[in-house]
């Protein structure tokens, strides 16, 4: 980050933004100080069991590194004004046995301090003013000449503890070809990452705005950073931050970036370099549905080494979601099956009748301006922004942190459609603190009963954006004329069988569902499989409650607990010769999973659908 201000990267990605239009952000570039104060110092020297840091290889591509000693805090020492100095063992295959020096042995080099049981950081960026090497150590020496205290948001919290390791490469290419890949290990550690540490350099000549590196964090709900087909292109989102731009701003001015992801669970770490490029407005929507601005990192070099890292999770802790992460959002090419509606086919749709099955529970019917062809099990994508407001910008939002990334955008499961009609049903349940399910709970809850029955004369119109989903009877797998399924669900996850057992004639189906309100969801299955007219249904119910829960209809049968692995396992009937869907939590899904592997069903064949609150 320049102190003199913008440099043409930032100047450039604050224009492309319009954040250079507001006047309360130009000078923004003044948070960033040119010494390491004291407390930032005294962070860095007896916090940290680990140090993140951005180099730079012969070649000038930034690399993530990460430095630390044993894993215990302490490895990094405060010597005089200004200077850091970290004492590493540095493993075989960090890039950092390639970073670039000048002959007097300096270079350019950042870093981020951060705890991860508290989210603090504070990043540095500056010069290794010395280096000394040893059959055992580094120390590498760093003079800081920029510093800024950064915000927690998107940072897990873990509990880390030392651990021995054990280093091996499992593959390292510093140069691909243009028929080159990611191996699956590095795309599945990818895939589960829920933060990264993500490198970025200015080239520059300019005495003003002189040549520097930069390196940051990035965090979200587990596999956040997206993989195009290629195997070999990230896409990173970018969320709601302190609208500095230090990264996307060094990007726009060299397009270069380097990313590592560490896994504290394994000690794995996977190191990538590669062309960046930021997108902004529609051209990150077309590769992102509805992601304003993302940023693609194009691998040029990546190394996987295993069981590096000489930090794990603590045993008996378990890792914190940020509760500002939004929802993961998949790539347009994930959603094959997604139709919007833009241009002269624009879709609108209102709000017709409300139906409360609980207090918490309820059936929301809209009508369409034009029909459409949505298949069971698919869900719709409303614009709200009109009905709930437009958001203003937030940096935090203690009371209420999902809120900062709130696009208004819904994707709500279809429960239920009438063609003749041209109508569709929603059955949502009340999310606490959730902006359009509190409002629409409102609205139900307070108007006069007749207009439960007829909501037109409310006037609630909303505009459709699309249909999505390949969740569906209709496209259930190599199963023919079989005709037999079984459905997993997690509470509020019985939405798209509804839909699915209105449309099941002639299906045999098994409904395993786990719930705390198995008394209104229960019937709710069953008004569906009667109006589908399926042919067989059974519906074993896992709930907690107490007294235990009863239903009078034999096709019902409760069970005490939880929904577990040995359950499903242990079940007499194969499922093997059932399409099997899952729709609930994450945490159900993986269990669910677990039980039907275990009982020989191939779950690469089973159909998942997960919800996100």
């Amino acid at each position: 980050m320049a102190l003199n201000g913008w440099h043409r990267g930032e100047a450039s990605i604050r224009s492309r933004t319009g954040l250079d239009k507001d006047p309360s952000l130009n000078y923004l570039y003044m948070s960033v100080g040119g010494e390491l104060p004291h407390d930032h110092a005294i962070f860095h020297s007896t916090r940290l069991p680990f140090l993140p840091v951005a180099i730079q290889d012969e070649d000038g591509r930034p690399w993530a590194s990460i430095l630390a000693g044993s894993g215990a805090l302490g490895f990094v020492s405060y010597p005089r004004y200004t200077t850091l100095v970290a004492r590493a063992q540095v493993w075989d295959g960090d890039p950092i046995h390639n970073m670039k020096l000048r002959p007097d042995g300096t270079g350019l080099i950042a870093g981020l301090g951060v705890e991860l049981s508290t989210r603090r950081r504070n990043k540095f960026a500056g010069k290794i003013t010395s280096l000394t090497r040893s059959s055992s150590s580094w120390d590498v020496e760093m003079t800081v000449d920029e510093a800024i205290g950064n915000c927690p948001k998107y940072i897990p919290v873990r509990e880390l503890e030392p651990h021995q390791t054990h280093p091996i490469i499992q593959f390292s290419n510093y140069n691909f070809t243009a028929v080159d890949t990611l191996p699956d290990i590095a795309l599945d550690l990818i895939h589960r990452s829920d933060m990264l540490f993500f490198a970025t350099a200015l080239e520059s000549t300019d005495p003003l705005y002189p040549a520097h590196l930069g390196m940051n964090i990035r965090g979200g709900r587990p596999g956040f950073t997206r993989i195009i087909s290629d195997r070999r292109t990230l896409v990173m989102p970018d969320y709601s931050g302190n609208r500095i731009l230090t990264s996307l701003g060094n990007i726009e001015a060299t397009p270069l970036a380097g990313l590592v992801f560490p896994d504290f669970d394994t000690g794995d770490v996977l190191y990538l370099t590669g062309e960046a490029r930021n997108l902004v407005g529609d051209e990150a929507s077309q590769i992102m549905f509805q992601q304003d601005r993302l940023t693609t990192i194009h691998v040029t070099g990546a190394v996987y080494i295993s069981n590096a890292l000489p930090v794990r999770v603590r045993e008996g802790t378990e890792v914190q979601p940020s509760p500002y992460s939004p929802p993961v959002k998949l790539l347009n090419e994930e959603s094959a099956s997604r139709v919007v509606f833009s241009g002269n086919d624009t879709v609108s749709a209102t709000l017709v009748s409300m139906r409360l099955v609980s207090e918490t529970i309820g059936t929301f019917t809209f009508a369409t301006s034009k029909p459409l062809n949505i298949v069971p099990g698919q869900a719709i994508i409303l614009d709200l922004s009109g009905f709930l407001g437009a958001l203003k910008y937030r940096h935090m939002a203690p009371s209420n942190p999902v809120s900062v990334n709130d696009d208004r955008i819904r994707t709500w499961t279809v429960s239920g459609t009438n063609k003749a009609r041209s109508e569709f049903a929603l059955t949502l349940k009340l999310k606490p603190g959730g902006a359009a399910t509190t409002a629409f709970f409102s609205i139900a809850h307070n108007v006069p009963p007749p207009l439960l029955d007829d909501a037109r004369q409310l006037g609630l119109e909303v505009p459709v954006i699309g249909i999505t989903g390949e969740f569906s009877l209709s496209d259930s797998g190599p199963s023919g004329t079989r005709k037999r399924a079984l459905m997993v669900a997690g509470g509020i996850g019985v939405t798209p069988f509804l839909a699915m057992l209105k449309a099941a004639e002639g299906w045999d189906i098994t409904i395993l569902l786990a719930s705390r309100e198995p008394e209104v969801l229960v019937p709710l299955l069953l008004d569906a499989a009667s109006s589908g007219r399926v042919k067989a249904l059974e519906i074993h119910v896992f709930s907690s409650l107490v007294p235990r829960y009863h239903s009078s209809d034999s096709r019902v049968h409760a069970h005490q607990g939880r929904l577990n692995e040995s359950w499903i396992s242990g079940m007499g009937e194969s499922w093997a010769d059932r399409d099997v869907f899952l729709c609930g939590p994450r945490g159900m899904n993986e269990v669910a999973k677990e039980g039907l592997k275990r009982a020989g069903v191939d779950v690469e064949k089973v159909k998942e659908e997960g919800f996100a609150y």
